[in-house]
């Protein structure tokens, strides 16, 4: 059974790499090159806001603390756009969100390769050492991010971790 493949919108060719996807808060997915100067979705006519363009890397957060009932409506809202595995929460010491890696995909069944994760880490949710999320899963993330806690409290920056 092969996969199912999507199309870009704009141009019709496949969605093949992850790292030139760009995923719209309208969970709608297009290729980068194609979408880099639209403001508005083709498919919906929503406004594309200019920070979800320039994905630099890691998620930052300038709020102390989020709630569990937080992280639960965080890990619902991805869930219900999700096209890849379901993400929950990171229950490590330092916390984050993680996704679980398909059986046969896996490099080994020790715990930290049957997941991707990114931990907290000075208020930004990093891969450091570990796995990171696919690029889909991360813009999903920071899409569910922005709608729940607010766009005020969620940025991007690119410190060298993913």
């Amino acid at each position: 059974m092969s996969p199912i493949t999507e199309d870009c919108p704009i141009c019709l060719d496949e969605l093949i790499s992850l790292n030139s996807i760009f995923v719209t808060d309208c969970n709608h997915k297009f290729h980068r090159e194609c979408i880099c100067n639209i403001k508005i979705c083709p498919c919906c006519r929503k406004e594309i806001k200019e920070k979800m363009k320039e994905r630099k890397g890691n998620i930052t957060i300038t709020i102390d603390r989020i709630s569990l009932e937080c992280y639960d409506k965080i890990c619902e809202y991805y869930n219900e756009r999700q096209t890849l595995g379901k993400i929950q929460r990171l229950d490590r010491h330092e916390g984050g969100f993680c996704v679980e890696i398909k059986k046969e995909e896996r490099e080994s069944e020790f715990e930290n390769d049957r997941i991707r994760q990114l931990r907290w880490n000075k208020k930004k949710l990093v891969s450091g050492m570990y796995k990171g999320l696919l690029y889909e899963e991360e813009c999903l993330l920071y899409v569910s991010m922005c709608v729940i806690l607010g766009d005020e409290y969620v940025s991007e920056g690119n410190q060298g971790y993913l």
